[in-house]
């Protein structure tokens, strides 16, 4: 208090003056901080520290946002809302309807760091994506051209679910490559790709996003982000049904997916038998 008095009584202005002047240029200072690294996030927190002086000691002040207690779901809704969605992309010239191709992306773990000198391998967030689409477009070209394509991410698209680089549950550190913003962009553009892929060559693409046990939540920010681009191409299903167990039907066939880390194999097919006997 000593040294804003003395800033108040240098300038001729009142104490209160100083004070509201000092908390505007830590409001612009953070702001400008979130601007240098590209993101509109809010900081958890911030510190604010001064200098002491031989008449008054510094001190050192946490700042806070005020406790947000929107549902996660209701903001990642909101979040993508008004993204603007791709145009409809042309239907194949022929795919025959009795076929359905299935294009399983199990663990694909985006945003994981490897050092080859370690694992025998490097890996990080710009090989996994470039590997995904190689790998569905690979997929994609040596198909049927079915009347069906299934894209199914059965969990673990994400090394990460947000920026403590831990596993929500057990909370196990983990190696990650960059920041997690960056990682859900690229996950999100990588699998876009493959799904313009897939409309090229079959007439209907069904895209199902199962969340894994490294990305319960951020799994649900690419659901929901596709869904939006999507949402003006009748050729083009994200299923956004919760669950996460995914089946389908096509003609005497049954298609289940699970991620496998809360129910073994034996659990699994005795629940799909009194789930859905019908099928």
């Amino acid at each position: 208090r000593g040294s804003m008095d003395a800033v108040a009584k240098e300038l001729g202005v009142s104490h209160r003056t100083v004070a509201r002047s000092l908390r505007r240029a830590t409001d612009l200072a953070i702001q400008a901080g979130m601007d240098a690294v590209g993101t509109g996030m809010v900081p958890a927190m911030a510190w604010i520290k001064t200098k002491g002086t031989k008449d008054q000691p510094g001190y050192s002040l946490m700042l806070k946002p005020a406790a947000d207690d929107t549902d996660p779901l209701e903001r990642i809704r909101e979040a993508f809302t008004d993204l603007p969605a791709a145009p409809p992309a042309p239907p194949p010239l022929y795919a025959d309807e009795d076929l359905l191709t299935l294009y399983p992306i199990a663990d694909a773990h985006v945003g994981m760091l490897a050092w080859g000198e370690e694992t025998g391998e490097d890996y990080d967030t710009r090989k996994a994506c470039d590997r995904l689409r190689s790998w569905v477009g690979q997929c994609v070209a040596s198909a049927p051209a079915s009347g069906t394509g299934v894209i199914l991410v059965a969990g673990d698209l994400l090394h990460a679910d947000d920026q403590t680089s831990q596993t929500p549950k057990s909370r196990h550190v983990l190696d990650v490559d960059t920041r997690h913003f960056r990682t859900l962009d690229m996950a999100i553009s990588a699998l876009a790709a493959c799904i313009d892929l897939a409309a090229r060559k079959h007439a209907r693409v069904i895209v199902r996003i199962l969340p894994g046990n490294h990305d319960p939540h951020s799994s649900m920010a690419v659901l929901f982000a596709l869904a939006e681009r999507y949402r003006d191409d009748p050729r083009i299903e994200v299923d956004k049904r919760p669950g996460e167990i995914w089946v389908y039907e096509h003609g005497q066939v049954m298609l289940a997916s699970h991620h496998g880390d809360k129910a073994p194999p034996e659990r699994l097919a005795m629940g799909l038998l009194a789930d859905h006997r019908d099928i």
